[in-house]
């Protein structure tokens, strides 16, 4: 064993500054593109605010120092400070995690019931009127009559069913061959474009008085005017009130992350971003903070651009913290951790957190200020012994006043990792799959313990993301509040099935088939978005698996697999199947042929514009539009 005894290697820092990075270089906003500029009201009051302090502040001038040290194929010496197994972790002391007590008194049931903690018939009025005054003002021709709250409770179930099945085009739900009895039997398609161009929150109508000469222009006018001070003015109130939900429905566990989403939008918008490397290259940015065990959705705020207010003393990169974490006082002096990637973390960020009694654990980047480089791992000079997999380095910096230690933990793994946090390291070991001598073997390899505490936690906002992924409509519109109105609605409905299946089917056991056995049956997400949607709209999708009427009994109709009642297809708990698409064999799909018993995309490829169900049932007709192309470069 290397004796790793010794004095300490000291390193002196002056007083942790603010950095002044202003984001990642590869994402920007689309300031000059739009007229709508303008400085948007803070989030949170912050003019008395205590825990606020200057940059040239030196209360806090500590030393980093080193703990221990580590090779892979050695453990480190018990006796070394920071080096025992014992994490110091501190105690939770928040309210018990879970739904709350508004929550379980109003959430009985229904998927309904949980829905409507958070879209309330409050906002579903205000929908309602805002979009009956925007398509009167606007839309006279197209709007024959009103909208009222049921109507738009089926315009909502429709969006719904768009997350499930995944047509090619909207349109194709009512007038193609894989068309749907559910959708069609709620309203008809040109009152769903109708209903969607109308779309609005704020209400148009109160901007200028009825009867006003030339109003709908001078209408125009004033809401240019909104948005030239505040671009995001149409949806702003309504992200407001639904955090608000959010937060009173939910008592948070102890560790929360913050990271951030993308809303996709490849329209025109001062807000706008762009950036390579998401799914959604030019999107909207929204910050959020999520429950790391459940992926709940705490709160969140949209990014509004190089407008947006940085408060003093604090950075682009530490607003977000400051925003969600250090103005919601539920999150001080109970012991919670927040977990955040190397885009938000600096050692400046950990110490305020420990001025408010939250504990930060997140990567940084080497090139953060106050970092110990003397104790991190940066690139291996020519010459220098090489690190191997395991090896890992502890460092710790006191603060003044009683504040506590911040840490920096070095640790190799595939790359180099540092974390910084504001409680021990600890000391502990983890196995992986590496090959020696051409053999895959499993090695156990030392890593500190705040390794696996930031991969516990780091995950809520991603998994939010995820569920989302999976009942996404992606229903395209020029209207970018669209946009944002469907991502909060499936915030709300995932986090309606937080709570659902908190409260109702958590631990339960039930039989998978009707008098079969009893066995562990997980109640999946888009079980809940379908009884959901049946709410909603009044109507049963069973409907949308039936064969349509009046056809042939060995007809090939497109059989969306709602709620099937025959043969292997039959599930008790309603779990919406899918197949992998017999034709290309790619992607896992809900639309089956009951005469062939496979399962088909119906999703038009790029080459031939035709689908894979189309390829199978009629291999040898070609799609007018491919006719069309091979006519033209004839």
């Amino acid at each position: 064993m290397t004796d790793l005894r010794g004095p300490p290697d000291v390193v002196t820092l002056e007083m942790p500054e603010r950095e002044e990075e202003a984001g990642s270089e590869t994402e920007k906003d689309d300031s000059d593109e739009d007229d709508d500029n303008g400085l948007p009201e803070l989030i949170g009051d912050d003019s008395d605010d205590d825990h606020d302090h200057d940059d040239d502040d030196d209360d806090d001038t500590g030393t980093w120092r080193k703990l221990y040290s580590q090779k892979a194929t050695g453990r480190p010496d018990i006796h070394i400070e920071g080096s025992s197994g014992i994490r110091n972790k501190p105690n939770f002391t928040g309210p018990k995690p879970g739904p709350s007590n508004q929550s379980r008194k109003y959430a009985r049931k229904t998927p309904l019931n949980c829905l409507q903690l958070f879209w309330s018939e409050a906002i579903l009025a205000c929908f309602v009127v805002a979009t009956n005054a925007y398509a009167k003002l606007f839309m006279s021709v197209r709007w024959r009559k009103d909208i009222d709250v049921n109507e738009f409770k089926g315009f909502l179930a429709i969006i719904l069913f768009f997350g499930i099945i995944k047509y090619p085009s909207r349109e194709d739900a009512w007038k193609s061959q894989y068309s749907s009895p559910f959708v069609s039997n709620i309203m008809t398609y040109d009152r769903f474009k109708a209903i969607s161009a109308a779309w609005h929150w704020e209400n148009y109508g109160d901007l200028v008085p009825e009867g006003e000469p030339n109003r709908p222009n001078r209408v125009r006018a004033a809401a240019k005017a909104k948005k030239k001070g505040d671009a995001f003015w149409p949806v702003k109130s309504l992200v407001v009130r639904l955090n608000a939900a959010f937060r009173l429905m939910w008592n948070p566990h102890q560790r929360v992350d913050l990271d951030e989403q993308s809303i996709g939008f490849k329209g025109r918008h001062a807000y706008r971003c762009y950036n390579p490397s998401k799914p959604d290259k030019y999107h909207f940015k929204m910050f959020a903070v999520n429950d790391s065990e459940t992926k709940y959705q705490y709160c969140c705020y949209l990014y509004e651009g190089s407008q947006s207010p940085i408060v003093q003393g604090q950075t682009a990169t530490s607003m977000p913290i400051y925003n969600l974490i250090y103005t919601n006082e539920e999150f001080h002096n109970n012991g919670t951790i927040v977990i955040t990637d190397n885009w938000y973390t600096s050692f400046a960020m950990v110490v305020d957190g420990l001025r408010r009694g939250i504990y930060h654990v997140g990567t940084v980047k080497l090139s953060r200020k106050n970092n110990p480089i003397e104790f991190m791992f940066g690139k291996q000079t020519r010459g220098a012994s090489p690190r191997t997999r395991g090896d890992c380095l502890v460092s710790a910096c006191d603060l003044a006043d009683d504040l506590g230690r911040v840490y920096c933990t070095a640790w190799q793994d595939k790359k180099a990792v540092h974390i910084l946090s504001a409680f021990n390291a600890g000391h502990g070991f983890c196995n992986r799959m590496m090959k020696t001598a051409g053999v895959w073997t499993d090695t156990e390899l030392p890593r500190p313990h705040i390794v696996g505490e930031y991969n516990a936690g780091m995950g809520g906002t991603d998994g939010m993301d995820q569920w989302i992924s999976y009942i996404n409509p992606r229903i395209k519109s020029t209207a970018w509040p669209n946009r944002i109105f469907i991502h909060m609605f499936m915030v709300a409905v995932t986090n309606a099935y937080i709570i659902y299946f908190w409260l109702h089917k958590k631990g339960k056991v039930e039989p998978k088939v009707p008098g079969g056995p009893k066995t562990d049956m997980r109640y999946g997400i888009a079980a809940f978005v379908g009884e959901l949607a049946e709410e909603l709209a009044g109507v049963s999708l069973a409907a949308a698996g039936g064969a349509k009427k009046d056809i042939d009994a060995d007809e090939h109709v497109a059989e969306q697999c709602w709620n099937p009642s025959a043969g292997e297809r039959n599930s008790a708990d309603h779990q919406y199947l899918r197949g992998l698409c017999h034709q290309c064999k790619l992607h896992k799909v809900r639309t089956y042929c009951a005469v062939c018993g496979k399962y088909f995309c119906i999703t038009r490829t790029v080459e031939d514009a035709q689908t894979c169900w189309t390829k199978h049932h009629n291999p040898v007709e070609t799609s007018p539009k491919l006719k069309s192309s091979r006519s033209k470069k004839n």
